[in-house]
Order: C-alpha cells, then structure tokens, then sequence
C-alpha cells in the first residue's frame, strides 16, 4: 500500500478492503468491489490505483463527479505528484466551452499540438478550461494528445473507444478504474414507435414526435447524397459500396418500422372487433363495451410486440446481418456527431440481443397527457470487451448488476452505513445526556 499523510484517517473497515482488493489484483486481472453509498469507495479505489505503479484511467458515469475524484486524490497526497487530465468527447466541448455550431473552418484546428513532456504537467488538472486558458490549440485535439502521457485521466466512461457503437478516442492502457460500473452495463435502447392517448383516454393517435428510426432513414438519404463521404486519400469507387449499404439499410428499417407500427384506427377495429363479438349479458349495455374495447386497444399493440419478440428470435431478423457485417465507422465519417452517434447506438442494438419493449401511460389530468411506446432494447453491454486492453480493471458499484462477466473477483464489505450512523447517533445522544 501507497504512503499515506498523517493527516488522512480511514473510515469503517476501508484500510482491510484495500488489503483484499490488492491481494486479489496479485491473482486476477478483473477486480470488484461492492460496497454501500456513502462508504467512501473512492477513497479505496483511488488508494488501490496508486498503488499498482500504472497509469491510470478513472471512467465515471458523469463528468459532475470528475472533481470528487481530483480532490481525493488531493486528500491523500498525491495530487501535487501527477500529471492529471480531464479528456471530454468533442461535441460536449464544442457545445458548453466553443460555442460553435461546428467544428469545421475553426480556426484553432489548424494550430499546431505542441510536443507534450509529463513532467511539464506534474502538479496541475488539465482540462478543457486549461487549454483555453493556456493555450490557442483545439482543446479536444490537446487533451486527446495529453492523455496519452498523464499519469491520471479522469473522464465519462462514453470516451472508452468502441468499435461497434458510439465512443471517443481514448487510447490508453494501465489501470482502469470503473465507477459505478452498473450504469456502464446498462442496456442501450431505442424507441421506435410512440402513440398519444386523447384526453378522455380514448383513441390511440400516432405521435407527432420525429422517432430515431425516421431520422436514421433520413441520414441514410444524406449519406446517398454526398458526393464523396470518405476523408481525401480514399478512392471514389468505395462510395458506391457505401450508396448500396446506406440503401439497402434504408429499406431494411423501412421494413422494420412497418411491422412495428399498427394504425391505431385498424388497431381499436379489431379490438371492438374482439370485445362485442363476444356474447353481451343483459346488465352490460354495447356502447360500454366499446368505449372499454377503445380504452383497451393497446390490449392488441401489446400482444404484437410479444409476436415480434418470438420473430427476433428466428431467421426473420437474419436480413440485418449482411448490413451490419458490412459497417465500420468510415462510412460515418463526414456526417455531424449527433446523427453519427444515431446511427452507431442503432447498429449497436441490432447487433446485440435485441428485443421490444411496450410501454403504456395513462392519461391523467395532472399529467395532461398518455403515450404508449415501444421501444427496442439491447440486454447486453459491451463496455467490458472495451476495456480488454488495460492491464487490470477496478469495477467499483453499490450493486454490482447480474449481465456483469463471471470472472470477476469480488470484494465485498457487510458494513451497514445506516446502522452506523444511528449507532453513533445515538451514542453521541447518549454521552450529552450523561453529561447534563
């Protein structure tokens, strides 16, 4: 274990979660701990990470948290000895620092990078301020460049790179600490059909909203129309190849988009159709049991989703694989980052245990309003095959989820933070009591 200032005092049982975290790094390569909100995890991971002699990437699941990170690593000591950056993906920084519509024509782009020594950084938190501050280069091109020397990068997670979906350019090896890696796991989804409920709670509507799938049809218009998508030095014969993938992939969500979607006036038809077909007792009037036949309709989106969940799972769905064997990121190239990163997050889905999900709320007055979507989902993450690379892998989270991989060495604490606390509550209660 690192040296560590006088002055710093472990809580609760921290310093023996650090002796087994360690131990467990001598034998495997992925390690995680599991412990409650509030036990200072940081604390131990950020210990844990000094002590392996690496460099180190701390990933979070928001940039809001990348400070409690910096002054840790200030409470134990370290801070003033390391080269550290703050990488951000270059659409956050063009949006909330550059202030720019586009990173074409800017004109910092075409300032040279630097040759960047760490021992020029020790002691200082380069981040996107920083470089504005300090320099007159492409902030994201700088910090880029920079992380691949700093003894410390602290970022979003999304700046791992991804070869199947939206990621950043990160290129990095070492120590990997992932924090709260539950929300690194968690399934990407899309929505793919929306519907509104009138304000009595009848009749479906289908929803004015523009839904990705149509904006995804529309970019694939814009890849057709381009003359040469592809960066200088690539032949021109390629952007046929891509004209014949954007096509086809055109009409395969075309397809797709058709047999999700139901009219809802052909929808509450067959419901009516359904409901007072049946036999009527005396007491129930017809005209109720239509107003509940509308009122159910969605009874029939509900029952297709669960038929077209049992399709993904034959051949039917096999019509995408070509498409996807046939991407890389290359065709993407010259469109803007947010339809980029559509289309990216869509083939990512396709690709990975893709099902459909129904969703219904009701109209409620205070609401003013009631949807039915349904959208599709993947249960399966590939941020663990991202971070292959790294030499070992710190998983920090206070519940580990279950689509995590199975090797994986586990810590894990029983202490209970909330019985504790009251504990030491109620002692302080106590003592002031006494001492009255």
């Amino acid at each position: 274990m690192i040296e560590l200032p006088l002055s710093f005092k472990f809580r609760h049982n921290q310093r023996e979660m650090v002796r087994q975290i360690l131990n467990r790094l001598g034998e495997n390569d992925d390690v995680g701990l599991i412990a409650p909100t509030d036990y200072g995890k940081m604390v131990v991971a950020c210990i844990v990470a000094l002590s392996q002699r690496l460099p180190v990437t701390y990933v979070t699941s928001t940039y809001q948290s990348i400070p409690e990170v910096i002054e840790t690593l200030r409470m134990l000591g370290k801070k003033k000895r390391l080269a550290i950056t703050v990488p951000m993906g270059r659409a956050m920084i063009r949006r909330s620092h550059c202030k720019i519509e586009s990173c074409k024509g800017c004109e910092k782009q075409k300032v040279a990078i630097p040759l960047l020594k760490k021992e020029d950084f020790i002691g200082k938190v380069v981040d996107v301020e920083w470089v504005i501050k300090n320099t007159d280069c492409c902030a994201y091109e700088f910090l880029q460049n920079i992380s691949k020397i700093a003894d410390w990068v602290i970022t979003h997670y999304a700046n791992i790179p991804n070869p199947t979906g939206r990621g950043g350019r990160l290129e990095r090896t070492g120590f990997l600490v992932s924090d709260e890696i539950d929300k690194a796991l968690e399934p990407r989804d899309m929505l793919v059909v929306s519907y509104t409920i009138s304000r009595k709670g009848f009749h479906l509507e289908t929803s004015s909203e523009q839904l990705p799938m149509i904006k995804a049809m529309g970019i694939m218009e814009k890849l057709k129309e381009d003359s040469n998508p592809y960066e200088k030095g690539h032949p021109d014969h390629e952007y046929e190849l891509l004209e014949r993938w954007a096509t086809y992939f055109q009409k395969q969500l075309k397809w797709l988009l058709d047999l999700v979607y139901k009219n809802p006036i052909i929808l509450e038809m067959e419901r009516i159709d359904e409901v007072v077909g049946k036999e009527v007792s005396d007491d129930v009037i017809e005209k109720d049991l239509v107003k509940y036949a509308l009122m159910t309709a969605s009874e029939k989106l509900k029952s297709y989703v669960k038929i077209i969940n049992l399709m993904i799972k034959t051949k039917v769905f096999e019509v995408f694989n070509e498409t996807l064997e046939n991407f890389n990121k290359d065709m993407l190239r010259k469109l803007k980052p947010e339809d980029r990163g559509l289309i990216e997050d869509l083939i990512y889905i396709l690709k990975f245990n893709k099902q459909l999900y129904f969703k219904r709320v009701n109209y409620s007055p205070r609401r003013n309003e009631g949807y039915i979507e349904i959208w599709m989902v993947t249960g399966k993450s590939n941020f663990q095959q991202r971070v292959e690379h790294f030499d070992k892998r710190l998983y920090i989270s206070a519940t580990f989820p279950s689509n995590i991989g199975k090797d994986i060495a586990i810590v894990k604490t029983d202490i209970d933070i909330n019985a504790q606390d009251f504990f030491s509550h109620a002692t302080r209660e106590h003592l002031s009591y006494c001492q009255r």
